[in-house]
């Protein structure tokens, strides 16, 4: 059976209930899979989308650290939006437009992979007068893109207000045409949910040395494969209140 042949028999199967108690294993009986296979995609989802997102997470909480207007101005708007019965839920993302943008400045200050994921021509190509045979590398200078002054004024600030402007797009952080990201959405709500849940009950500040003095962070970072992540730094996390403290005890 084709590949094609096989998933579409799979999509068949599941939408007209007729898996019944073998969910694990009609794919290795439809698909012709074996069990390495089945393990390799399982894995690979996971961990795809656990690196990158861990990653989104420390560099978030690194620019609340550096810029705590940033994070005093979100927290206002949560405060406004939701107040401080109850912790933020998926319903207010689009009520919350402010810390909307401080997540795509998140993405757009340090790219999770600043050279996106490699791709390979599958045939001859020609973009802007430049010739791309079959076969060649191609890689996306996410990076770049996020420093071109042009497009992002100043930069290297942190400013989540840029994206006021309709005409200042959001970084390709998830990649590029058909070969997007699959997990784009699962891992957008779950950056915007830990984010959003952090602003909301908690305030980060710098650690202090044994002098009392505050430990201000490098904005350096390591690559680890394709994934950016900064390096290690300390940092202290306080309830907002008692009131949130109770909040976050209830939810644990």
């Amino acid at each position: 059976m084709e590949p094609t042949k096989r998933v579409l028999s799979v999509q068949s199967h599941v939408v007209h209930g007729y898996v019944g108690n073998k969910a694990a294993t009609f794919p290795l009986q439809l698909l012709g899979w074996d069990v390495d296979a089945i393990n390799t995609v399982q894995f690979s989802n996971h961990a795809a989308g656990s690196d990158t997102t861990v990653s989104s997470l420390k560099t978030f909480v690194l620019a609340m650290l550096l810029f705590p207007e940033c994070q005093a101005k979100a927290q206002d708007e949560i405060d406004r939006v939701i107040g401080s019965s109850r912790l933020p839920t998926f319903d207010d993302k689009d009520h919350l437009p402010y810390v909307n943008n401080l997540i795509n400045e998140v993405m757009r200050w340090q790219p999770v992979t600043p050279l996106a994921v490699p791709h390979a021509c599958t045939q001859d190509d020609v973009y802007r007068n430049y010739r791309i045979p079959k076969g060649a590398i191609v890689i996306g200078n996410v990076w770049s893109m996020s420093r071109n002054a042009e497009v992002y004024k100043n930069p290297e600030d942190f400013n989540p207000d840029r994206f006021l402007d309709p005409q200042v797009p959001k970084i390709p952080a998830f990649g590029f045409g058909r070969r997007l990201c699959p997990g784009i959405h699962y891992a957008e709500a779950s950056i915007f949910i830990t984010v959003v849940s952090i602003l909301a009950a908690y305030t980060v500040t710098k650690a202090k040395d044994e002098n009392g003095e505050e430990i201000t962070p490098s904005t350096e970072g390591v690559a680890e494969s394709v994934v950016y992540h900064p390096k290690p730094f300390k940092c202290v996390f306080t309830p907002r209140s008692e009131k949130h403290r109770e909040l976050i005890l209830a939810e644990a």
